[in-house]
């Protein structure tokens, strides 16, 4: 069960008060994807991750809370684009805005979540060649991430285990066989080497479709995923 709540926000950028929906509780039933989106019914939630301003065009998971550097950025002539442009579906251009915004800042982590979550707003509306579009960019969002020492998240291997399925979605499958391969030597805990595993045999089998976690690890039974698998649990954990 989700609930929903309005709440008042002043943007940050140009002042203007609006009143926006919030996510006051949602649950989760099932596996995430590899790439860490949330099953039902937290994914349905989506439309509730971003926010933009009616009045500046400002977008961020809470207007109130924009960078410092979001006034220069939402005036540039490459985020009015992506802010209007007809060929993304216009949650989409809300998350690349929103990471554009992030990366100004130099968030490189916050800006690979907001591209990532673009890229799941085009699977959504099946535009599958600007998902791919938005998972190139996170993968190249995410290395800056990598070179800066910014984390995804604190589960070891989620960081290389993201890149690998943003590259393998993307149809680029020997960069992502590359990462899996240089990966080996230091990735040492066993639901990332079964995950690694499995997506070895994606790549091998030109699979550029969407696959959970609970795939990869051998738990979905016939009547669905089998919740006890405290590995599983423990993995899980990192996105929520």
């Amino acid at each position: 069960m989700t609930t929903l709540y309005k709440k008042s926000i002043r943007c940050s950028v140009c002042g203007d008060e609006s009143e926006q929906t919030a996510i006051g509780s949602t649950s989760i039933f099932g596996s995430p994807d590899l790439d860490t989106r949330p099953p039902e019914i937290k994914r349905y939630t989506i439309h509730k991750w971003v926010q933009r301003c009616s009045v500046c065009g400002s977008c961020a998971s809470c207007l109130s809370q924009t960078s410092a550097h979001a006034q220069d950025v939402i005036q540039t002539s490459e985020y009015l684009t992506q802010l209007s442009d007809s060929n993304f579906p216009e949650l989409a251009n809300s998350f690349v805005c929103a990471s554009m915004i992030h990366e100004s800042n130099g968030e490189w982590s916050a800006a690979t979540w907001a591209l990532i979550h673009a890229a799941w707003a085009c699977d959504d509306a099946s535009q599958s060649p600007q998902a791919v579009t938005c998972r190139k960019r996170a993968a190249a969002m995410l290395r800056k991430a990598q070179a800066s020492g910014q984390t995804l998240s604190d589960q070891p291997g989620a960081i290389t285990t993201i890149l690998v399925d943003l590259l393998r979605r993307a149809g680029e499958l020997d960069e992502a066989a590359k990462v899996i391969q240089e990966s080996k030597a230091t990735k040492t805990e066993d639901t990332v080497i079964r995950i690694m595993e499995y997506q070895t045999e994606l790549i091998q089998a030109n699979d550029i479709g969407c696959h959970t976690i609970a795939e990869a690890l051998g738990e979905e039974t016939d009547h669905g995923v089998n919740e006890s698998k405290p590995a599983r649990k423990r993995w899980w954990q990192f996105w929520q």
